[in-house]
């Protein structure tokens, strides 16, 4: 938890700006939040094949997050349901 916490304080600025130069602010926030979901959720079968490759992992999780919200205009609720991580209004 401890290393995912640093790696999450490392890259969250830089994920949300990237997404909210593709989006409104709440959806960057909204995609955001599942990107790091789906990291925690996956993280154990992440296999890092060289320096940088977990910053690359998490912006590919992010560009895919990205073309399904693109597709369907909504964020998929279900990593963040599993986790039981609530969304603020």
């Amino acid at each position: 938890p401890d290393a995912f916490a640093a790696f999450y304080d490392r890259h969250v600025a830089k994920v949300l700006g990237t997404l909210r130069q593709r989006v409104e602010l709440e959806v960057a926030y909204d995609i955001t939040a599942e990107v790091f979901a789906t990291a925690l959720e996956r993280a154990e079968r992440f296999k890092p094949n060289g320096e940088g490759s977990a910053v690359a992992w998490v912006f590919g999780i992010a560009r895919n997050k990205l073309a399904d919200y693109y597709r369907t205009r909504s964020i998929d609720q279900r990593a963040l349901n599993r986790l039981g991580i609530e969304l603020r209004s």
